[in-house]
């Protein structure tokens, strides 16, 4: 059983997913972020009868949270949820019909549940060990990263994942405090950024954690790769949806989306990404930054 609380996540931009995904009954497909089995849920009960669902997920716990929930309401021979990274799916391609999909979903923002409930420190908000680790089988923690990364590292990294203006005097600071106690807890990390920040609307360390969790997860080095592999499985007409959170996987989905376009491969659905709602943002805050893209195979 999962230590995750079910329905504590909120699928984001759902309606706008399922309006551009043409799924009906007998379509297989990818989900590749399964969460806590959200999004999967309402694709599942689009495509059966006759359809499948191949799930996949780093976190453990997601994965069985997923699989209580989809099996509570499922026969179990219409889909399965495996426990390992998107970029990996074409290693599991055997299990679908026919080795082929008509829709590649991802979602690449983290989980309520997973900010909530895994005392992993992905939140600010709450005082937890320095470990942002997805998969936990992975050896490299935040802490460990933050108490053994050079000054040069630590600055690329919030330069080039936070956009953060004040990444030297950021990372000196880290150097300096790291030399006197190692950083262990969320809150080690948030008193240094608030040093060089007071409060504002926005909480300075938002930025800093998103871009430390995207290192430790290597969570942007295999997304282009990952979508390039999808064309190759795709049936006609099938469709690539991918949520982000990040101006950098964004920036990547729509090139890589646009550079399949020009190869001939498929064409881009969404010319600008599709947003939530105010409606949505107000009952579902973290959906804010949500943007969502479609791409359409040949």
């Amino acid at each position: 059983m999962s230590n995750y609380t079910k329905d504590t996540h909120i699928p984001v931009l759902l309606d706008e997913v399922l309006k551009n995904s043409n799924l009906n009954p007998g379509k297989v497909v990818i989900d590749g972020t399964v969460g806590g089995g959200g999004h999967s849920f309402h694709f599942l009960k689009h495509i059966l009868p006759g359809g499948f669902l191949l799930g996949f997920d780093r976190d453990s716990q997601a994965v069985k949270l997923a699989d209580e929930k989809l099996s509570s309401a499922f026969e179990k021979n219409s889909f399965s949820i495996v426990n390992e990274r998107f970029e990996n799916f074409s290693k599991y391609i055997f299990l679908l019909p026919n080795k082929k999909f008509d829709l590649f979903f991802l979602d690449l923002g983290l989980s309520t549940m997973q900010i909530k409930e895994s005392n992993r420190g992905f939140s600010f908000m709450k005082d937890e060990k320095l470990d942002m680790r997805m998969d936990t089988r992975d050896n490299l923690t935040a802490a460990d990263w933050l108490n053994s990364a050079s000054e040069e590292e630590m600055e690329d990294v919030f330069k080039k994942y936070a956009q953060e203006p004040k990444s030297r005097k950021l990372s000196k600071l880290i150097s300096q405090r790291r030399r006197e106690k190692l950083f262990e807890t969320t809150s080690d990390l948030v008193d240094i950024v608030k040093r060089l920040y007071p409060y504002g609307r926005k909480h300075p360390a938002t930025r800093i954690f998103q871009a430390i969790r995207i290192v430790i997860n290597d969570e942007i080095e295999h997304l282009e790769s990952a979508l390039r592999e999808a064309t190759k499985y795709i049936n006609s007409n099938g469709r690539i949806i991918v949520i982000s959170f990040h101006s950098g996987e964004d920036r990547i989905v729509k090139w890589t989306f646009k550079n399949l376009e020009k190869e001939g491969r498929g064409r881009v659905i969404t010319k600008k990404p599709i947003i939530a709602s105010e409606e949505e943002i107000k009952e579902n805050p973290s959906a804010r930054s949500a943007k969502m893209r479609v791409w359409e195979a040949a």
